[in-house]
């Protein structure tokens, strides 16, 4: 019987080492992989900003062919600016005529200096009749933010009597500014 009972207690002792030892095993892989982690939070900042802008631009101005009589022409301005920027637009061109507010179209290939090769105009807001040269007289406009743009008409007067002209085609390229907040 004793033989039995060794038999028993080394089985029992051996079950009871190997469990062991697989806990053992357990507790280490455990422990192993299950570090303690933190974390740190951040913020950051995102900003963005919409530069005030004007584009202006102007369709011809196609005068009927002159025949010494007053004709007059129109050209559509538009400006399409940022929301909420104001801007003013002007003619900055330089008047070619002594009385200030008369520009000079020129004959193509004639010259400037020659009567017969100038005919004389000047320009006005259709609005309200204000004359437009040198920096004088503007209108303003205001950004919507959006595609509809802001629109104003120049009229442009050839006076009657400018006698003698060469027959041909008279143009001058003409400036408009827009200065805007």
């Amino acid at each position: 019987m004793i033989n039995k009972n060794k038999k028993i207690k080394a089985f029992s002792t051996s079950a009871l080492t190997t469990l062991l030892g697989a806990l053992l095993v357990v507790t280490n892989i455990s422990s192993s992989s299950a570090t303690a982690t933190t974390s740190s939070d951040s913020t950051f900042a995102a900003s963005a900003s919409v530069a005030s802008s004007c584009i202006i631009s102007a369709t011809a101005m196609t005068f009927s062919a002159y025949t010494e009589t007053l004709i007059t022409a129109t050209t559509d301005v538009t400006a399409n600016c940022t929301f909420g920027t104001t801007g003013t637009i002007t003619l900055t061109t330089v008047a070619d005529a002594t009385t200030a507010h008369y520009y000079n179209l020129v004959r193509v290939g004639g010259n400037a200096s020659t009567a017969n090769d100038v005919l004389e105009v000047s320009f006005k807001k259709t609005s309200d009749s204000t004359a437009l040269y040198n920096g004088f007289g503007s209108f303003s406009v205001t950004g919507t933010g959006s595609a509809v743009t802001s629109s104003a008409l120049i009229t442009g007067t050839i006076a009657a009597s400018q006698t003698a002209k060469t027959a041909g085609t008279f143009s001058k390229s003409l400036t408009l500014t827009v200065t805007y907040n």
